[in-house]
């Protein structure tokens, strides 16, 4: 060889020479690392991966890679899954895939001229080959030292699937949550914010969905039991504490306005109030204005709807759904009256408001 050709190459050793048209060790190792940071797959699926079946004609502008994963500590039954990664461009989970393959071909092809085929992904040439049949190795190292520094994937596949992907990945949700997210400081840490996180929006939802109480029994012992004042049982009864949504058994100790003062708030608000109670008389007026609720939803602006609307919408939703069939709000659809389609029209359009 000339010196020219010498100096370029930096050398004659293998590494320097016919080395340089295949991945290193480390460069496996580093290209393990993209794998495992993109897909969060086992360091032992990835040493043993075969070559990605290829298919170019699923759509015009993605390819798809159909990538059979073998995890022997599974039952026999589940060893062998698969998982597509779609090539859709650059940065794509697919594309990632495409360049190792691309990669690591010109070692299978050498491979395949000297008489041993192979359909391993991660194929790598040796430092320095003692003998015929030792260029290449195959699969990934238990780690990489960079420096001072060890690299591990199976620390970083338990960093991608605690701390980014936060779902099972390869694994059941029961594997993820016990061998991964509770075993992991942060995954510990995050979890007593969820768990923080629901209880306030188990607190909110119950402010929210308020305390109207929806009897349906078809006599008076009910009622009396309720308010155990059975002169207030027959006045709800009759309909003497009528509102436009529901009877009101305190109208002056009202959670929305000052004690001893008449309540002047909206009859929508008779949905979140614990003096409110509605009986199966009242039922008709409250499917309707659920249909009419409905209708609006579809026809407002959205902030208008959220602001304005869809508390109430969510209360009423909540109680008819929890107290009721569909039968019975099918019923009660064929037993509304016109005073209380004028009752819920005029509830609608805010007229009642003071």
């Amino acid at each position: 060889m000339s010196r020219r050709y010498l100096a370029a190459l930096g050398g004659l050793a293998p590494e320097k020479t016919w080395g340089r048209l295949f991945l290193s060790r480390g460069e496996v190792f580093a290209a393990a690392v993209l794998l495992v940071a993109s897909e969060s797959w086992n360091k032992s699926v990835l040493h043993r991966m075969r070559i990605p079946e290829h298919d170019p004609a699923v759509a015009d502008a993605v390819d798809v890679f159909t990538v059979q994963l073998d995890k022997p500590r599974r039952p026999v039954r589940l060893r062998h899954t698969s998982t597509n990664l779609v090539d859709s461009g650059a940065g794509s989970p697919g594309r990632l895939l495409r360049q190792v393959i691309e990669a690591t071909a010109p070692a299978r092809e050498t491979l395949a001229v000297l008489g041993r085929p192979t359909d391993r992904l991660l194929v790598y040439r040796t430092a320095c080959p003692s003998r015929r049949g030792q260029e290449f190795g195959f699969g990934i190292a238990k780690s990489l030292t960079v420096g001072t520094e060890s690299v591990s994937l199976r620390r970083l596949r338990r960093t991608v699937q605690v701390l980014i992907r936060k779902e099972p990945a390869q694994n059941t949700s029961e594997v993820h949550d016990t061998v991964y997210m509770l075993r992991d400081p942060a995954g510990r840490e995050a979890a007593s914010e969820t768990i923080a996180r629901g209880l306030t929006d188990a607190a909110e939802h119950a402010h929210l969905i308020g305390a109207m109480r929806l009897v349906l029994g078809g006599d008076a012992d009910a009622l009396v039991e309720l308010s155990d004042d059975p002169e207030l049982a027959a006045a709800i009864q009759r309909g003497d504490l009528d509102t436009a949504t529901a009877a009101c058994t305190d109208f002056t100790h009202s959670p929305h306005t000052d004690p001893g003062l008449p309540c002047t708030a909206s009859f929508l608000l008779c949905l979140a109030c614990p003096n409110a109670v509605a009986t199966r008389r009242h039922l008709p007026r409250l499917v309707h204005l659920h249909d009419g609720m409905t209708e609006l939803h579809a026809v407002l602006d959205t902030a208008v709807w959220e602001q304005q609307w869809q508390q109430h919408f969510q209360r009423i939703s909540t109680l008819l759904d929890t107290h009721t069939t569909a039968a019975e709000r099918s019923d009660a659809r064929t037993r509304i009256t016109d005073a209380d389609r004028t009752t819920i029209d005029r509830l609608l359009r805010r007229t009642f408001d003071a």
